[in-house]
């Protein structure tokens, strides 16, 4: 994934975030990850919330683990990273995977952004939005 990383944002000049899954393990794992896709030039990465093995997000049968397991990962991803501007999006799979709904995704989403999450990102939510009325 670093690999193909590298060759993404050595082709565009813009920035690109990538898809770091759970970070390939627990909070050291995650640390190796922020340090080898920093060095291949990517702007940030996203980790999920989803325990191993972790599914896709728009499969059913996804576990969403214990919130605190995922503020140890975004700490230890804040602390890995050399350049202040490489982003730690944290993703929630709180929604369909806890089976909270909008509320878990928030309370896990908050969590998250205390632990240093530079951005959030909910997964899968089952509301539907009315564009028309939004945009």
């Amino acid at each position: 994934m670093v690999m193909h990383g590298r060759y993404v944002a050595n082709a565009v000049k813009i920035p690109v975030l990538m898809d770091a899954d759970t970070g390939y393990g627990n909070a050291i794992n995650v640390i190796r990850t922020v340090k080898d896709f920093e060095a291949a030039g990517l702007a940030g990465i996203h980790l999920e919330d989803q325990t191993t093995p972790k599914r896709c997000g728009h499969i059913a049968g996804k576990n969403a683990d214990p919130a605190g397991g995922s503020r140890g990962k975004i700490n230890a991803a804040i602390d890995a990273r050399k350049d202040k501007d490489f982003i730690i999006e944290a993703r929630t799979d709180g929604v369909a995977a806890v089976g909270g709904g909008l509320d878990e995704a928030l309370r896990r989403a908050k969590a998250y952004v205390r632990a240093g999450a530079d951005m959030i990102f909910a997964s899968s939510p089952r509301w539907k939005l009315n564009c028309r009325k939004i945009c």
